[in-house]
């Protein structure tokens, strides 16, 4: 179990054990049947941030289609801003994952 909020890391025989599943080279795409398949039966796709990322691009879109000229729009981690902030330039940071301190401190 993986759990880097917590602090809960893998051992090095979990990613030894977990190494043969993870290669790009692994997933068979048929574009003529439209359909997608493993050759390693530990492959595994997360489809999670290609969908958030394309929510926010869409969000944005519709904003500008109604005439939204500055906006930040966010959904869990993935972020877009349009135009500028009333005038200023917006202001984007990373928090470092591993401080134990609020960002604003």
């Amino acid at each position: 179990m993986f759990d880097y909020r917590k602090g809960i890391k893998p051992t090095a025989e979990e990613i030894a054990a977990a190494l043969p599943g993870i290669d790009y080279r692994h997933v068979r795409l048929d574009r003529r049947r439209c359909t997608i398949e493993f050759a390693h039966d530990d492959v595994r796709i997360d489809l999670g941030g290609i969908a958030k990322g394309y929510a926010v691009d869409n969000c944005v879109a519709l904003l500008k289609r109604r005439g939204v000229k500055e906006a930040l729009v966010s959904a869990g981690g993935d972020s877009r801003v349009l135009g500028d902030k009333r005038g200023r330039p917006w202001m984007i940071g990373i928090r470092d994952p591993g401080a134990r301190t609020p960002w604003w401190r």
